[in-house]
């Protein structure tokens, strides 16, 4: 995520994955995802508590 967006930064990353790159990797969605995944990982036995949006 880090070394995608300094790519972009530095004009090194390809203009067709432009425009997917921070919608898909750099979204609060995509994120949050990847935290919910981590922490599921951490502690596969602790149950979901529901959200509270």
């Amino acid at each position: 995520m880090i070394t995608g967006d300094h790519l972009i930064g530095c004009g090194l990353w390809p203009s067709e994955f432009e425009g997917q790159f921070a919608p898909q990797i750099l979204s609060d969605e995509a994120i949050k995802q990847r935290i919910d995944w981590a922490f599921a990982a951490l502690f596969p036995d602790a149950a979901q508590a529901p959200e509270s949006n």
